[in-house]
């Protein structure tokens, strides 16, 4: 659960003109309420023009009623660093629920003031909507902020559904889902990884003779609930590849207009190695995710987990949806649509959002068992 500091220079880069309008959204008013005794020690990494303090769930409450009486907007957030109290934690959680004005308000809890055990029980009694690392989460903050945001309203929106006996069997199922999505992985991934040692031997000592840089090539990604990880892949480009963002901005196939989320993908990228394009063009480049598998950072199957820069530009209703499937290393679009050129983004996206409403167990087979035929129809065109 624990978040990292990105910087922005790579998406200001790539993004252009389009990254006024990211920046625009993201620099909105926005309200946070700190509840906790470190505020001098954490005031630097909660710069917010807007932030207020409280010393307790007591204090907390009656700051946020006198905020709402004296008609100031209430808080978009609520940042906890106590030691965990339950009890109070319990009852600081039914005063959101009680009242319309702040039921909606996301509740962090700082990972730094829990232990591994307390982590589990509040995921148990599900009285925070994440635990995060106040000190690394930096500019995601305010992303996954909405998307948190817009997942409760949704949630309240349905609660009818939710409660009904139908969907209190659904969630059993999804939780054998998860369970044996799991086990599936992580069998597969390994028997993987034994299986691939030779290859993935072959191919570092092929980077590393064409071109000086590390083997390996890791970024930060959003995934599931825009959880950001660290990324594998074995690298593709030359090592100064992102220093050369600029002159390959010409070459995006996606269509950037003004209401399009900000997605980039080069044709023909003179960045890629020749070894890398064989490597892209085989999907060899992405065995090292076989590691990300077996961490639970990712899926075998799932929607494709996201650079910061085009996942920060979904985080609307219109859009949100897609990050509530799992991330995988192969997806719905991938065997529907690789190899083709016509994909937009919309109809990516679309896809994306389809496979997070009907993902199973079945259908995640169903895309196993294509992946391979879409991997060799993207190779021999």
């Amino acid at each position: 659960m624990t978040q990292n500091r990105t910087s922005n220079n790579y998406a200001q880069t790539l993004l252009g003109a389009n990254c006024a309008q990211v920046q625009e959204t993201a620099s909105a008013p926005f309200h946070l309420l700190y509840i906790g005794e470190r505020v001098d020690q954490n005031r630097k990494y909660l710069n917010y023009a807007t932030n207020d303090f409280a010393s307790g769930f007591a204090a907390a409450k009656q700051l946020m009623k006198d905020r709402k009486n004296a008609g100031v907007p209430h808080f978009d957030v609520i940042i906890v660093d106590l030691a965990a109290v339950f009890e109070g934690l319990n009852d600081f959680s039914c005063f959101l629920r009680r009242h319309q004005w702040c039921r909606d308000t996301p509740v962090l809890y700082h990972e730094r003031s829990l232990s591994r055990t307390d982590i589990l029980e509040l995921g148990r009694l599900g009285l925070v909507d994440d635990v995060v690392n106040i000190e690394t989460l930096g500019q995601e903050l305010e992303q996954k902020v909405r998307f948190l945001h817009n997942t409760k309203v949704f949630l309240r929106e349905n609660s009818a559904d939710i409660k009904s006996q139908k969907v209190v069997a659904k969630e059993n199922s999804r939780k054998f889902l998860h369970l044996g999505r799991r086990v599936f992985d992580i069998s597969v991934a390994l028997i993987l990884i034994i299986l691939l040692l030779p290859v993935m031997a072959l191919i570092m000592i092929a980077i590393k003779l064409e071109s000086k840089g590390p083997v390996m090539y890791c970024s930060k990604r959003a995934g599931r609930g825009y959880r950001i990880f660290d990324f594998y892949k074995f690298r593709t480009m030359r090592a100064n590849a992102e220093n050369l963002m600029r002159g390959v901005q010409d070459l995006n196939a996606y269509d950037h207009s003004e209401n399009n989320p900000v997605f980039f993908k080069a044709v023909n990228d003179p960045r890629v190695t020749k070894v890398g394009t064989f490597l892209r063009n085989s999907s060899l480049d992405e065995i090292p995710q076989l590691i990300n598998v077996i961490k639970g950072d990712m899926s075998l199957v799932g929607n494709r987990p996201l650079p910061l820069y085009e996942a920060s530009s979904l985080t609307s209703d219109r859009w949100a949806e897609r990050f509530m499937a799992p991330a995988g290393m192969t997806g719905l679009w991938q065997v529907i649509k690789r190899g083709k050129k016509q994909l937009s983004l919309e109809e990516r996206l679309r896809l994306d959002i389809k496979y997070a409403r009907q993902h199973n167990l079945s259908r995640d087979f169903w895309i196993l068992a294509h992946t391979p035929g879409a991997v060799f129809q993207k190779v021999s065109m």
